[in-house]
């Protein structure tokens, strides 16, 4: 019997445990944009003044980098991942950096946490939606297991991330024929390998999930562009990935719109109400980046597909504009001009 797509992703990770050992002292691309991904959650978790013996909950904790640091914070870290491997690599980093007795390295699963109601002041889950079977369910968890009053922090990969739209071989127009040849390959007797790949999702549609069950998001950025792929090989070195990356990275810190909705992933952080709010789903999101005709949309029932739909065709209308045809144009000759030395 074929074992279900968790659990051969949990295998996955087990596989490259040792790279995600050592991934935050790299210096390649991918490398410097989980970083900047793990130093916004952290610049974000200090500003909310946490009181020191707060409980923090990590869901897919990895090999405990960012359970070390808040522990390091003075906070009480239940570290929670589904690989072995990762625990066993989370409670070395404790022991070896001072904090193992701040640190709980447990085995569990985000869909079905094993925690008391209320048990946490705060839920952090790094690179882990974009990985699960069933990230309503997920989120439903951390809302239920965070106090009133606490915080849920999330990331997921984007789906309109602009280095993948842009190549022919990544973006999702090329999914129809790619599933044509899957089939045909079936058909013939030859199967190709079946990849396991992530799950990309707009800010859109992580926002309604964390409203739906319960909890307000207050705050959202993009964080990665790249690295660029033509047909996925690399279009740019390493250091010019870099280069191009924080032009793009620093234009939507500051005024981006557009970029502000096209990043690798983003960071999401909500609150969870002290009391219920009688209308349902949580207050307007400030910095909501749909357009006007969207947020009147009644959406309460609808199918994914529907939603989908919605939010690609939305995309589509909004790339439309001068503004974001001239931002495309800049970004692709920022591109050239790194290529070009």
């Amino acid at each position: 019997m074929r074992p279900s797509r968790q659990a051969r992703i949990t295998r996955q990770f087990e596989q490259r445990s040792s790279w995600w050992d050592r991934i935050y002292e790299q210096t390649s691309p991918e490398a410097r944009i989980l970083r900047r991904r793990q130093q916004v959650a952290l610049s974000w978790v200090d500003e909310l003044s946490l009181a020191k013996g707060s409980r923090v909950l990590e869901i897919g904790s990895g090999a405990g980098s960012t359970a070390v640091q808040l522990a390091k914070r003075g906070h009480v870290v239940c570290a929670l991942d589904r690989s072995p491997a990762m625990a066993r690599l989370t409670k070395e980093h404790a022991l070896t950096s001072g904090v193992g007795q701040a640190v709980t390295p447990l085995i569990g699963d985000a869909h079905r946490l094993m925690f008391a109601a209320g048990a946490f002041g705060l839920v952090i889950a790094l690179g882990v939606l974009s990985w699960l079977d069933d990230p309503t369910a997920a989120i439903d968890e951390m809302a239920r297991v965070t106090r009133p009053g606490g915080h849920v922090l999330i990331t997921s990969l984007n789906s309109l991330d602009v280095a993948r739209l842009l190549d022919p071989k990544r973006t999702p127009l090329s999914w129809p024929a790619k599933r044509t040849r899957r089939l045909v390959a079936s058909a013939f007797g030859r199967p190709l390998p079946d990849r396991l790949r992530p799950t990309r999702q707009t800010a859109w549609l992580v926002r309604r999930r964390l409203r739906r069950s319960g909890l307000i998001p207050i705050r959202q950025t993009v964080v990665g562009f790249g690295p660029f792929t033509l047909l996925g090989k690399p279009l740019l070195s390493a250091n010019r990935s870099v280069r191009v990356d924080e032009a793009l990275q620093r234009r939507a810190d500051s005024d981006g719109n557009v970029l502000r909705s096209t990043g690798r992933l983003y960071l999401v952080l909500a609150r969870k109400p002290t009391e219920p709010d009688p209308v349902g789903g949580g207050s307007s999101f400030v910095a909501d980046l749909r357009p006007a005709s969207a947020m009147s949309v009644p959406i309460r029932g609808w199918s994914r597909a529907q939603h989908g739909g919605l939010q690609f065709t939305q995309s589509l209308r909004h790339l439309r504009s001068r503004t974001a045809w001239g931002n495309v144009r800049g970004w692709l000759r920022r591109l050239l001009r790194a290529r070009g030395g």
